[in-house]
């Protein structure tokens, strides 16, 4: 059933989803926005500073002369690695009215600063309530060389009902399906700030030494090493999870470590981590 909602949310067209717009619309979603996400406007002072307008292609870009972070300093969007920013709503009108949350909303942002380049980005977000999922049905991160992420994800325990209910929910929520592929080069790596020098077989065995190979299979292990022996290809990956991945399971393992961690405790940590989780990883050389 998981399966079936990622690939019907990845093959249904989003263009048709999406309200369509005007300018006043723009304007009024984007203020709802910031009234509930920043509600200290006598710090963040970027929602005086905004301009909202409507493109060509029906989507709101956002317009930002100079951002206000810490109350003193100014600076521009582009200053701060980001060219432009615009937003879809699907039903903005519970949004507008105070009512509700949208049912679908998209992100797009144009030459984002990661690492020494530019890349252009995107997210699709649609809310399931009766199922109680979040679903990431796009996320997508590009280089114009080619190289980049693009992942779609399902996230459980998603039961609110407003943008403040979102926040405090986000640490019980679970990934129980995701799916990615990265369009992998040397210069990605370097913006990613991935360093693979010491990751060779050894290492990997030692880290998944608790990780039975019904979870990560030994041809995923071997994927994975290609990729860090080529650092140049498309690496698919495929990860899902019966009861779910949350942050506490993924982080927390992580975060007890003693400060001088040896082998042994990388190793614990990763089985706790990864429990009742399944890596499937394909791996494709060459150039792109």
């Amino acid at each position: 059933m998981k399966a079936f909602i990622v690939a019907a949310c990845l093959t249904a067209s989003p263009v048709f989803a999406y309200d369509t717009m005007t300018s006043e619309t723009c304007e009024n979603s984007w203020d709802a926005l910031n009234d509930a996400i920043i509600p200290y406007k006598e710090i963040f002072q970027a929602v005086t500073q905004t301009k909202v307008e409507l493109t060509a292609d029906g989507w709101c870009e956002v317009h930002v002369r100079q951002l206000d972070w810490d109350g003193a300093a100014q600076s521009s969007w582009r200053d701060k690695g980001l060219s432009g920013l615009g937003f879809r709503i699907e039903t903005v009108d519970a949004l507008l009215t105070g009512k509700g949350l949208p049912d679908a909303i998209a992100i797009r942002l144009n030459d984002f600063e990661v690492g020494t380049r530019n890349y252009d980005a995107s997210l699709r977000l649609r809310r399931m309530p009766d199922e109680g999922q979040l679903v990431v049905e796009s996320y997508t991160l590009r280089h114009e060389d080619g190289s980049g992420i693009a992942a779609s994800m399902i996230m459980d325990g998603a039961y609110f009902s407003s943008i403040g209910n979102m926040q405090t929910s986000l640490i019980s929520m679970r990934v129980s399906d995701l799916r990615a592929q990265v369009v992998i080069n040397q210069p990605l790596l370097n913006d990613l700030d991935v360093d693979l020098t010491d990751v060779n077989r050894a290492s990997v065995g030692n880290a998944l030494r608790d990780v039975p190979r019904w979870q990560v299979s030994t041809d995923s292990r071997q994927a994975f090493l290609a990729m860090v022996a080529d650092k140049e290809g498309t690496m698919d990956v495929e990860i899902s999870s019966e009861s779910g991945l949350g942050i506490m399971q993924a982080a927390l393992p992580f975060l007890n470590m003693p400060d001088a961690h040896n082998d042994d405790d990388i190793a614990t940590a990763v089985g706790v981590a990864l429990s009742g989780v399944t890596i499937d990883v394909s791996w494709k050389s060459g150039e792109f």
